[in-house]
C-alpha cells in the first residue's frame, strides 16, 4: 500500500497538492500519513476504537472533529539534513498529548505526565505537548519540564527542537 502512495506522489504529484493527509487500507488494517512524506516510518497504523468492522474504524477516523484536529494540531514540519520534512504524529502520541493537556489545564490536577516505550516518538510528543500548552489560552505562564533518563535522549531532544525550529536553554548541558 505504501508503495502505491509513493508511486502516486512520483507519477501524479498534482493529485497530492491539496490533501494534507491520507488513509490507506488493504481491507483489514488502516494506516495514515501526510502528503509529500511517504517514507514507511511516517505511515502509521490507526487503531481507532478497535471495533472489528473496518467500516466502523474508517468512520471513526473520518469523524470531522478528529480529522480537523489532526490537520490543525498534529502535522509537524521538521528540518533534517537540510531538508524540510512533513510528518504526522501517531495515534498513541496524539492521545497522550490530549490527556496531558487536559490534566495540565484542570483545576484538580495541575500536572501532566507522558510515558512512552523506547522508539515510540517521545521527543516529538514532548515538543508538541509543550507547544500546545504554550499556545493554550487557558494556561497562564506554563512551566514545562522535559525529564530524560539517558544522555543520548538529551541530544535527541535538542536536535529535534532545533529541527522543529525551536531553541532550548538547558541547565545541565553544554549543547545549545
Amino acid at each position: 500500500i505504501a508503495d502505491n502512495i509513493r508511486r502516486y506522489h512520483a507519477e501524479t504529484p498534482e493529485l497530492m497538492t491539496v490533501e494534507q493527509l491520507f488513509l490507506v487500507s488493504e481491507g483489514t488494517e488502516l494506516e495514515y500519513g501526510v502528503t509529500w512524506n511517504t517514507t514507511r516510518r511516517n505511515i502509521v497504523e490507526w487503531k481507532g476504537d478497535k471495533v472489528a468492522k473496518l467500516e466502523n474504524t474508517i468512520k471513526n477516523f473520518f469523524e470531522i472533529n478528529h480529522v480537523l484536529n489532526l490537520i490543525e494540531k498534529y502535522i509537524m514540519f521538521v528540518e533534517k539534513n537540510e531538508r524540510l520534512n512533513k510528518l504526522i504524529l501517531a495515534e498513541h502520541q496524539t492521545k497522550a498529548i490530549e490527556v496531558v493537556l487536559e490534566r495540565s489545564l484542570s483545576e484538580q490536577s495541575r500536572r501532566g505526565l507522558i510515558w512512552h516505550a523506547q522508539g515510540s516518538g517521545k521527543t516529538l510528543t514532548m515538543i508538541k505537548t509543550a507547544e500546545l500548552l504554550f499556545k493554550s489560552k487557558e494556561a497562564e505562564k506554563p512551566t514545562v519540564i522535559m525529564m530524560l533518563d539517558r544522555n543520548e535522549l538529551e541530544g535527541q531532544l535538542i536536535d529535534n527542537l532545533k529541527n522543529a525550529g525551536l531553541a532550548l536553554a538547558t541547565a545541565n548541558s553544554d549543547r545549545t
